[in-house]
């Protein structure tokens, strides 16, 4: 099995602009970003700490979108936000199959490192039907 890598931090910081562009044409890694969101914002605590948090999740998915072995990169500087965005990138797998013109062969595992955050002043973005695939939400 080949492992390939990638850090797709500085795509998935822009998840955002990506709102006015077809799906098909939006980067696979923001992609992944966008389906991971919503389970973090679920499990947002009631209270907050003050400002903005961002952990590094750091995990391997392979070609169909199974995640395994997230772990935290990076801390947020809070542990319970940082177990926040491990349980939703658990909760979160599969994730978007890794597309066709990525190279590689199908047994092969990307692994890529996503910030997870979450800002005190930000409404959470729900997604439809979240609340069905969120476990524990």
């Amino acid at each position: 099995m080949t492992r390939v890598t990638a850090i797709v931090v500085v795509l998935a910081m822009f998840a955002g602009a990506a709102s006015t562009v077809r799906a098909e044409n939006i980067p696979w890694p923001i992609k992944v970003s966008n389906h991971i969101r919503p389970f973090g914002d679920a499990r947002k605590p009631d209270k907050m700490p003050r400002g903005r948090h961002t952990a590094l999740i750091k995990m391997t998915i392979d070609r169909i979108g199974r995640v395994t072995n997230p772990v935290v990169a990076r801390s947020s500087g809070k542990p319970n936000l940082d177990a926040i965005a491990l349980a939703a990138v658990r909760a979160a797998s599969p994730v978007p199959a890794i597309p066709s013109n990525i190279p590689g062969d199908a047994e092969d595992e990307i692994t890529a490192t996503l910030p997870i955050s979450f800002d005190s002043s930000a409404k959470p973005r729900r997604v439809s039907g979240v609340a069905n695939r969120c476990r524990n939400c």
